[in-house]
C-alpha cells in the first residue's frame, strides 16, 4: 500500500510520469529475467524500479533541505530505509543515473562500481523516457530507441544489459501504458 500511495503521489504531481515507474519495472524485470537474476535480486529490482524516481516527488514536498542533495536519485535514496532488502533498493535508486564510463552522477562511478541492478534500471528508464516521456516530436519509436541505446553501449550503458535488452526487445515493445499485469505484488510491503 505504501508503494502504491507513493506512485500515485508521483503521478499526481506530474501527470507525464503516469505509468513510468510501472513500465520501468516491467522492462527491468524482463532484462533481469534474461540475465538470470535470482528471486531475491528480482524482488530488489522490482522495488528499486518502482521507487527509482521517488526523489522527484520528494523534491516537491520539501523546501530548502533539497539543497543538500545533488539530484533526485540521492534524495530518493535517503527516503528509503537502509535495512533489509531496502538497503540494496536504496543503493540501486541512488546510482541509477551513473554511467558506465564514469560520467554520470551522483558520484561518477563506472563499470562494476555501479550496482548491477542500477545498471539495469538505467537502461529501462532511458528506454521508457525516449519512447513515452518525450514530446510527440521528440518521441522515438521502439526500433530507434533500441538503436540509440545500442550506440551508447560501453559509454552510458553496461554492454551486458544492452545485449539482454536486445534479446527481450519484442516483449519490451509490447509493454502497455500502465504495465499493471507485470508490476507484481506491490501490496507486499506497507
Amino acid at each position: 500500500l505504501l508503494i502504491n500511495s507513493l506512485l500515485a503521489g508521483m503521478e499526481a504531481g506530474d501527470p507525464i510520469f503516469k505509468g513510468h515507474s510501472e513500465r520501468v519495472n516491467a522492462i527491468a524485470g524482463l532484462i533481469g529475467s534474461k540475465l538470470g537474476l535470482d528471486n531475491e535480486e528480482m524482488k530488489t529490482l522490482h522495488y528499486a524500479a518502482l521507487l527509482h524516481d521517488i526523489g522527484k516527488y520528494a523534491e516537491t514536498m520539501v523546501d530548502d533541505e533539497t539543497e543538500s542533495f545533488s539530484d533526485h536519485a540521492s534524495l530518493g535514496a535517503e527516503l528509503i530505509p537502509a535495512t533489509g532488502i531496502f538497503a540494496q533498493v536504496r543503493e540501486t535508486v541512488r546510482y541509477h543515473h551513473e554511467r558506465y564510463d564514469g560520467s554520470g552522477y551522483p558520484l561518477g562511478l563506472s563499470r562494476t562500481d555501479i550496482p548491477f541492478l542500477a545498471r539495469i534500471i538505467a537502461v529501462a528508464d532511458v528506454y521508457d523516457a525516449v519512447t513515452r516521456l518525450c514530446s510527440e516530436e521528440e518521441r522515438l519509436d521502439h526500433q530507434t530507441a533500441i538503436g540509440v541505446i545500442k550506440k551508447a553501449t560501453g559509454t552510458i550503458f553496461d554492454p551486458l544489459v544492452v545485449v539482454a535488452l536486445e534479446e527481450v526487445a519484442d516483449e519490451v515493445a509490447n509493454i502497455g501504458q500502465t504495465s499493471k499485469d507485470v508490476v507484481g505484488d506491490m501490496d507486499e510491503v506497507e
